[in-house]
């Protein structure tokens, strides 16, 4: 994908970037660390992307 394609789509999502593995990383360890309350939940990791 060009840069300006990947630029493009980053402008259109809320957060204004690319997602990178550290976003996903930090979503699973909230999972697991962070509570013991939550279930049957589906958890976006989209930089606000859906509700855009």
């Amino acid at each position: 994908m060009s840069r300006s394609a990947r630029e493009r789509i980053a402008r259109r999502v809320p957060l204004g970037r690319w997602g990178s593995p550290q976003d996903i990383v930090n979503t699973v360890l909230f999972l697991i660390e962070g509570t013991d309350f939550m279930t049957g939940s589906i958890v976006f990791v989209d930089g606000g992307q859906l509700i855009a």
